[in-house]
């Protein structure tokens, strides 16, 4: 629970450190975002197969700097509390009974640029990094008589790489937003298989003359 207290307090030290750096470079604005993130993950290591098919919420905070009239460059950080892929698998007459557990956090780093046509319709395209955290893969026995005993617990802390696209569109000082983001590189890919993140976004952006 302190690593997973640390964590958090980083990454609001982060957007921290992210507003008052795009404050200072005028001409801007900064925007307080919150939304529904899924995710599906699926395990594919064994025989059998187990998804995850989950939304889970997201917030973060973006700033986004003109280049011209109907261009602009976004960048933002976010954070997603995954929820947990557990499964249970038994071999043939074996004593005991195998619990696996998935869990995993996401630390996303977007940028994209971005066209903004007939004064409300935003169109971005560019890439991504997400930093899993506090991703422990591990492995309990459960016995018979309801003992347990944990065969092995791994971090998977990494970094993935991708692509994202948006649609957004403003209303009454808002926007909202979908999103679409492609995984292009991951480590561990080959046991814990996902690659498309679907989002829903409302930003409230806030301008800085």
């Amino acid at each position: 629970m302190k690593v997973k207290a640390k964590k958090r307090g980083l990454f609001l030290g982060v957007l921290l450190q992210w507003a008052v750096t795009f404050s200072a470079i005028g001409q801007i604005s900064i925007s307080p975002e919150v939304g529904i993130s899924y995710f599906p993950l699926e395990y594919g290591a064994t025989r059998q197969r187990h998804s995850s098919g989950t939304t889970d919420f997201f917030v973060g905070v973006s700033g986004m700097i003109p280049v011209q009239e109907q261009w602009y460059i976004n960048a933002r950080v976010s954070y997603a509390s995954r929820k947990n892929l557990a499964w249970r698998e038994r071999f043939g007459i074996i004593p005991w009974i195998m619990d696996y557990r998935y869990e995993h956090d996401d630390l996303n780093v977007d940028f994209s640029i971005n066209r903004k046509l007939f004064n409300r319709l935003h169109l971005g395209v560019g890439p991504s990094i997400v930093r899993k955290i506090n991703t422990v893969y591990s492995m309990t026995y459960t016995y018979e008589d309801g003992s347990q005993a944990l065969a092995f617990s791994r971090r998977l802390d990494r970094f993935n790489y991708g692509v994202s696209a948006t649609v957004g569109f403003e209303f009454k000082g808002l926007l909202l937003k979908l999103e679409y983001y492609r995984q292009l590189k991951d480590e561990y890919q080959k046991t814990f298989e996902g690659s498309n993140r679907y989002q829903a976004v409302i930003a409230y952006p806030i301008r800085i003359k």
